[in-house]
Parts: structure tokens; C-alpha cells; sequence
């Protein structure tokens, strides 16, 4: 594996890994590297983060605009959207971080759809949960709109922020 940096913003460097083939990758690191691509003239700095030291840590942070998130990445194999899988780390973290104020998502990619779906993690039980099928909060067909993803994040930052006395 070696270590590849861009420029995300000017005077911004991001160090990423890539991979010797992509197309031997696990099937979330293709969808990071389509997401990577896809959002680079965007303005996004993100972080990719191996979580086996944090279980339920969502494998991205990004920031865009003063506005950090973070986002889970699953690729759902079957042929409808049910039960996406998420471990129980995974939704004890998303739905603490989500209650305390915090911006985290799930990006469901679906290829028997030719779809990319988002889940607000304040969903994280709901859509892990008994095998309904569950409208995603956005979702897309190929060819992606990267653009409506982050817009869609952003926005959802501003409606779910509350203002809460300490």
C-alpha cells in the first residue's frame, strides 16, 4: 500500500492510501476511492480512518464549508434495501454522536439499483434493524452527483444543529 497525498484546498494536503488495484479492493474502499474522486473540486478535507482501534467509529471525517461530519461507507449486496448491515458498535456510536448534536451518516451504496442512498445515523437502529425496507434521507442514480451528497449533508447539518443549554 502506498501513501498518495492531493491538494484539497490550496495550501491543504490530504494523505490517503491507495491501494496497488483498486479493482481488488474491498468493495467500501472502491466506493472511498469513487467518493475521493468524485468530491475533490468540492472543497471536502477528508480523513480516512482504519477504526479497529475505536469499534463503531464511521470510516470517514470530512469537513466542507466549517461544517464537520462524519460518514459511514456500506456497499448492500442484496437486491433490495433491507437491513443494512451495521455492527453494534456502529449504532450505539451513531446514535450517541447524532443525539449529542453531531452530524454522522451512513452512504449505502446499492448496485442492484445503480444507487448511492444516505441514512442519518440518528437512523442507525431503524435501518439495521428487522429486514424493512426504509426510505433512504437522499439517494441518487448513476451517474453520481457528488455534489447533491455534500449538499445534502450540509443541509442536514443545519436542520438536526440545536441550540442546547449545558
Amino acid at each position: 500500500i502506498a501513501k498518495e497525498s492531493h491538494a484539497v484546498n490550496p495550501g491543504t494536503v490530504a494523505f490517503t492510501e491507495k491501494s496497488e488495484s483498486k479493482m481488488s479492493s474491498k468493495p467500501e474502499s472502491q466506493l472511498w476511492y469513487k467518493l475521493r474522486d468524485g468530491t475533490k473540486d468540492l472543497g471536502v478535507f477528508w480523513t480516512r480512518l482504519e477504526s479497529w482501534a475505536s469499534p463503531g467509529v464511521p470510516d470517514l471525517h470530512g469537513i466542507v464549508n466549517d461544517h464537520p461530519f462524519w460518514l459511514e461507507l456500506k456497499v448492500h449486496r442484496l437486491k433490495s434495501l433491507k437491513s443494512i448491515t451495521l455492527r453494534p458498535h456502529q449504532i450505539a456510536w451513531q446514535t450517541r454522536y447524532a443525539m449529542n448534536g453531531g452530524s454522522v451518516y451512513n452512504l449505502v451504496h446499492h448496485p442492484s439499483s445503480s444507487t448511492l442512498n444516505i441514512y442519518g445515523g440518528q437512523r442507525a437502529m431503524q435501518i439495521a434493524g428487522n429486514g424493512e425496507s426504509w426510505t433512504p434521507d437522499w439517494s441518487c442514480p448513476t451517474p453520481y452527483d457528488w455534489t447533491g451528497i455534500i449538499n445534502h449533508i450540509l443541509s442536514s447539518k443545519s436542520s438536526h444543529h440545536k441550540e442546547r443549554d449545558l
